[in-house]
């Protein structure tokens, strides 16, 4: 009859714990060891630039103001609001960040891109979220092009940035 050596099955044992907690630990930390401040994942689908055709830069400075400068590209009419959502990408994937106690307002106001204009919007990101952790961000923006006559589209855009 073989017989199994104490220390040997231990030792499998012990190296199979060690495994399965370190698996555990990569899944919910990123590489810095930070734990993802953010629980609901994005649901975002972007849209695709040639099909919409404006570009749309962000810079966000170290006092948190973001400007957002629009410029129309195509032929067609471009409406936008005042409304975007924030999202905080942690281990490669999307979160939601959710506004603050005070966040999440915005004026019910549209703007109007004619084909070849450009239109630039300012934010202020502390009045809209409480705490923003240092990390990578994009700001969603939704627009909508065309006319009653020509038909309206909706497009989701998105630009990154580093906090």
């Amino acid at each position: 009859m073989k017989t199994r050596s104490p220390v040997r099955f231990l030792t499998s044992i012990g190296l199979s714990v060690a495994l399965l907690l370190g698996s555990a630990g990569c899944n919910r930390n990123q590489k810095n060891g930070s734990k993802n401040p953010f629980s609901q994942r994005s649901t975002t689908e972007l849209s695709n630039y040639d099909d919409y055709k404006v570009d749309v830069d962000l810079n966000v400075s170290k006092d948190r103001k973001a400007v957002i400068t629009a410029k129309n590209n195509n032929a067609d009419t471009v409406t936008w609001g005042e409304g975007y959502s924030l999202e905080y990408q942690y281990d490669g994937n999307w979160y939601t960040v959710p506004f603050g106690e005070k966040g999440g307002v915005f004026l019910h106001m549209g703007y109007t891109l004619y084909s070849g204009t450009t239109k630039e919007k300012v934010f202020y990101l502390d009045e809209q979220f409480d705490t923003l952790p240092s990390g990578h961000y994009r700001m969603v923006e939704t627009m909508m092009q065309g006319t009653n006559d020509t038909g309206i589209t909706t497009y989701t855009l998105a630009n990154e940035f580093d906090l």
